[in-house]
């Protein structure tokens, strides 16, 4: 059909289709939640982070890239009690279904 596209097949030699989705309007951005690098599970990473910590893109829409924000100081930061921080952005688009044309 015009609104799927073929992906593979299965062990029975039947086609395998999906809908492939596609930004149809404004991107916007989610942030994540910051995670303290003295916290022991956030490290100084692009995408390790906890599930808690990593945004998610509303139901209808999807996820376009993902993107590291920080490190940045978010308390006391100095020679004592030091305290950085970072968060992962997703941005997000509300999608169509593409079509074969």
């Amino acid at each position: 059909p015009e609104d799927k596209f073929l992906v593979g097949y299965d062990a029975a030699g039947n086609a395998r289709c999906v809908d492939m989705k596609t930004p149809s309007g404004e991107v916007f951005q989610v942030k994540g939640r910051e995670c303290g690098h003295n916290n022991g599970s956030c490290s100084y990473s692009n995408f390790k982070k906890p599930d808690a910590f990593v945004p998610k893109c509303p139901d209808d829409s999807i996820q376009i890239k993902m993107d590291y924000e920080g490190p940045h100081c978010c308390a006391t930061c100095g020679w004592v009690g030091q305290f950085w921080c970072d968060y992962l952005v997703a941005t997000c688009a509300p999608f169509t279904t593409a079509k074969w044309q």
